[in-house]
């Protein structure tokens, strides 16, 4: 009866055909909105956003490549650095050694060593760390050499405390505190 009245306004049956073709044309735009537009949308965005992670991507191995043209080359580099890193962190605390390098070292800068007081070595997060502490006795300069030398040693040494004092008319006399450290407990 409703339907009677809703299409018994229209006069004439074209004006039926019209809603009825309109009606059904918009169930069909709204359908391929819904069910393609949309979806090939939110596709092609995250298509776009993929394309641009893979250029940045690109990118980073190009800038590499430029960076580095001979691989070969690069690959030393790497073993070089981490063979100098070994040394500077190695598997055994090497006390003796270590203590050899500071003689050396010493009578190179024309230091004297006048004491060297170790400490038990201690493990600390998988780490083993030996602290000690030398008294050393030279000239100003002399001195300055023998620092620096421990700066540029291949181990990794922590310097800690330093006092200096006068010794004599011409000498000072420096103690410091170092740690050396090695991955395992020896």
């Amino acid at each position: 009866m409703r339907m009677q009245k809703l299409f018994g306004v229209f006069k004439y049956p074209y004006e039926r055909l019209f809603l009825l073709i309109t009606f059904v044309g918009a169930v069909v735009v709204a359908s391929v909105l819904f069910f393609a537009y949309f979806p090939a949308t939110e596709e092609k965005a995250r298509n776009e956003w993929e394309i641009q992670r893979l250029n940045a991507k690109i990118s980073r191995i190009n800038n590499f490549k430029n960076a580095h043209n001979d691989i070969e080359e690069y690959r030393r580099g790497l073993e070089e650095n981490n063979a100098r890193l070994k040394g500077m962190l190695p598997d055994d605390i090497k006390q003796s050694e270590f203590m050899g390098f500071l003689h050396d070292t010493a009578q190179k800068c024309s230091v004297s060593i006048v004491a060297v007081t170790a400490d038990m070595p201690y493990e600390e997060n998988d780490i083993m760390e030996f602290p000690m502490e030398l008294t050393l006795r030279g000239d100003y300069f002399a001195l300055t050499d023998f620092f620096a030398a421990l700066d540029d040693s291949p181990r990794f040494v922590r310097q800690n405390d330093l006092s200096i004092k006068s010794y004599g008319r011409r000498e000072l006399e420096a103690k410091i505190s170092l740690t050396i450290y090695s991955l395992k407990n020896p």
